[in-house]
């Protein structure tokens, strides 16, 4: 593995209160074997990822502490970590810290101004065409795939997803933002499209055969490909 880290500190007055940074630049490379499987997990920050012809995972982070005193900075740098893990079939990459919880996939966070402090990750990607990805974060951040073939299972809870010249198949969801897909190839296996409160644009290639289930609350679904209505389904009793 290859590391270049580099770190700096700036204090700088916001809004008339003292607040101080931290800011680290980190960069790795993942050798694979038989991996395949990427999972980024973020909290605070954005993820893009771009597929390429090689066959290791190149990583770029940006790490930003912010705090309103040296005390904050301290506590943010011991206890939110960044744990990279390999196995024979998965990496994993995972921000750590006080505000996850026990049961996977939930969360606790009281904001800036109750914590005194606040650690964002942007992460950069160049990964294998092929690997498999799932992809997370929840503030502050957008995430950005690009020339993959590979399945996926993106999610964003208060930010936008864009995804182009993609081939697989998998599940996107952003609860606050709007996203973007514009497939090379048609997807061959069932997939899983949403948002809560944002718009989401799809773009298929010609030739298009699949079953839709298509729902929205507050707004409109427009579509320029031909389309038959399929029977309603009855409820078995």
């Amino acid at each position: 593995m290859k590391y270049l880290l580099i770190i700096f500190s700036l204090f700088i007055l916001k809004s008339g209160l003292a607040e101080e940074t931290k800011t680290e630049n980190f960069s790795q490379i993942i050798q694979l074997t038989a991996s395949r499987e990427l999972v980024v997990d973020n909290f605070f920050g954005s993820i893009s990822v771009t597929g390429y012809d090689g066959n290791d995972v190149q990583l770029d982070v940006t790490k930003v502490i912010k705090a309103r005193n040296k005390q904050k900075i301290d506590y943010a740098q011991e206890k939110v970590k960044l744990d990279i893990s390999t196995d024979n079939d998965k990496i994993s990459i995972y921000v750590d810290g006080p505000f996850r919880k026990d049961c996977e996939n939930k969360f606790s966070w009281r904001g800036y101004n109750h914590e005194g402090y606040q650690v964002n990750y942007d992460f950069e990607l160049k990964v294998p065409r092929n690997v498999s990805l799932i992809a997370r974060t929840v503030n502050e951040g957008e995430i950005n795939i690009s020339h993959l073939v590979g399945n996926f299972d993106i999610k964003n809870i208060n930010g936008g997803i864009k995804m182009q010249h993609i081939e697989g198949s998998g599940s996107v969801y952003a609860l606050n933002g709007d996203m973007s897909l514009a497939f090379d190839k048609n997807p061959i296996e069932d997939c899983y499209i949403g948002s809560l409160n944002g718009e989401i644009r799809v773009v298929f290639k010609p030739q298009l055969a699949a079953e839709f289930k298509l729902k929205t609350f507050n707004g409109e679904i427009y579509t320029d490909f031909n389309f038959e209505h399929m029977p309603h389904k009855q409820k078995v009793q």
